[in-house]
């Protein structure tokens, strides 16, 4: 069952930036709260900075994509 979630706009904005364009708002959120428990779980606290996670996981995947 669908849940109405009411957001600021710059927070839909923020979201907007960072979802893929497949990607629903849903599974953005989802995929954002595994990578809050990945983050909790290796630091022991929650992720400070989701964006800087992000920032990094991607370039990772760009190193990745450079080296083949």
């Amino acid at each position: 069952m669908a849940k109405n979630i009411p957001v600021t706009d710059d927070v839909y904005k923020q979201l907007n930036e960072i979802r893929e364009d497949y990607e629903s708002f849903s599974s953005l959120i989802r995929r954002l709260l595994r990578i809050r428990s990945k983050l909790s779980s290796l630091a022991g606290t929650s992720a400070e900075s989701i964006e800087e996670w992000l920032e990094i996981q991607q370039l990772r995947e760009e190193g990745t994509k450079n080296q083949s």
